[in-house]
């Protein structure tokens, strides 16, 4: 069994460490994370809805490398009823990540298999943006588990291929 946790123990600790010292300073400011290809793990995908009942795909990505690492960018899948625009990119996003696999949305084993993957992603700011408003649209351009097999013995210089999004603003959903 465990002791009491001593409070005043604790306080003086705390005063001797903040004693003297400006935290506001120390913090780190981020910035905004700029257009460009990124690697990134799916740290938590998940199903949300609008509050337009519009059900949507949320996913955390989080920057693996490079002077970004450790940030995190948002992206939503919607799945308008009707909108086939909707479901077109969300079934060809998947079939980057998972291949070619008789996917169900309703399958409980689809949000466990998207999570931790390692995707090549591109970050573009939209073109619509209102003033002062940072959104923007993530494109699946690769996933790690199903990168090609190597031919010959040059590696190759980045397993992005630089081939832009597929899609354009016009097949956004929104």
């Amino acid at each position: 069994m465990s002791s009491p946790i001593d409070i005043d123990e604790l306080a003086v600790e705390f005063d001797s460490f903040t004693q003297g010292k400006d935290f506001s300073t120390e913090k780190k400011a981020y910035g905004k994370v700029p257009d460009g290809n990124y690697n990134v793990i799916v740290d938590k995908v998940y199903w949300k809805e609008a509050r337009t009942g519009t059900p949507f795909l949320s996913w955390q990505l989080r920057i693996i490398d490079g002077e970004f690492n450790s940030r995190v960018l948002f992206k939503d899948s919607y799945l308008k009823k009707g909108n086939e625009v909707g479901f077109r990119i969300l079934a060809e996003e998947l079939e980057i990540i998972l291949g070619k696999h008789n996917l169900k949305l309703n399958d409980q084993a689809l949000l466990t298999q998207l999570s931790q993957k390692e995707l090549f992603i591109k970050k573009q700011t939209r073109t619509d943006n209102e003033p002062g408003k940072d959104h923007y649209r993530i494109y699946i351009n690769g996933c790690a588990d199903n990168l090609p097999e190597p031919h010959g013995e040059a590696p190759a210089s980045s397993p992005l291929p630089d081939a832009g999004p597929t899609f354009s603003d016009d097949d956004i959903p929104f």
